[in-house]
């Protein structure tokens, strides 16, 4: 749900870092089937959650950076599935807003919206698609995605006189990874792990005053944590690094969004 939007939109603001900066082992055993209910959708349900920066260490901060409230609202058709409407309410030092997210489920897999302009914040032209963004009974790794948008345009005016022309590639995969004992609301239970990797390229980039035609590749890492009844418990963005020629290197803090409370109907 909230997670799948924050590594979206994480990579969607990679392109316009990119511009701004330049002026400045899982154990892999699987377990074959599942029938928990890591899925709860009843009405009138709800999750709050803490967010806390990674830094390009590692290391968590104990500060709460927002508080994200989200509520599960009734069923709605979105691109031609019948869905579960999430409301998220987001509180931090930068303002209050809400957002809704759409997910639904299907023989122990998830599937969540991707609205275009989660991939084109910049502009650019984007297909909104419905993703597989977990599946409980998962023996394999699975493509949840492969997408590469028009060329982007970055003006000057936004990174303080360098302009900026990329071409970004997405590629995200998939995996369910194991039981893991995570701690959320004051106590420690087990959890089933779902991995997502999004590789991204940002190709053919042109920047005034550097050499053009370079590219760019890192992986955005996510780890979601869910525990039967519940629903997820725990999110995590891992910090993630890029190079550039005639730059350096570029370092991305992660995030680690917790469970503190929550009530299912």
């Amino acid at each position: 749900m909230k997670s799948t939007q924050r590594t979206l939109l994480a990579l969607g603001a990679a392109v316009l870092v990119f511009g701004l900066g330049a002026c400045s082992g899982d154990d892999n055993t699987v377990t074959p089937t599942t029938t928990a209910n890591y899925y709860p959708t009843t009405t009138g349900s709800y999750w709050v959650y803490e967010d806390h920066a990674i830094d390009t260490n590692g290391t968590q901060s104990t500060e709460v950076m927002s508080t994200d409230s989200t509520y599960a609202g009734g069923q709605k058709t979105v691109g031609d599935k019948v869905a579960n409407e999430f409301m998220t309410r987001t509180v931090s030092e930068f303002g209050d807003t809400t957002t809704s997210s759409y997910s639904y489920s299907e023989d122990s897999q998830i599937y969540s919206y991707i609205n275009a302009a989660e991939f084109s914040p910049l502009g650019g032209e984007a297909a909104s698609m419905w993703v597989k963004t977990a599946d409980f009974k998962a023996t394999t790794e699975w493509t949840a995605l492969t997408q590469e948008l028009p060329a982007i345009e970055v003006p000057a005016e936004l990174t303080g006189g360098f302009a900026v022309s990329v071409t970004p590639k997405y590629t995200m995969k998939g995996k369910k990874g194991t039981m893991q004992a995570v701690t959320f609301e004051g106590k420690s239970m087990q959890a089933q792990e779902i991995i997502s990797t999004t590789s991204v390229t940002l190709d053919k980039i042109k920047l005034s005053g550097f050499p053009t035609g370079q590219s760019v590749s890192f992986d955005v890492i996510n780890k979601s944590y869910f525990v039967e009844n519940i629903g997820m418990v725990k999110s995590v963005t891992e910090p993630y690094s890029f190079s550039f020629p005639g730059i350096g290197t570029m370092k991305q803090e992660g995030n680690a969004q917790i469970l503190v409370r929550h009530s299912i109907k």
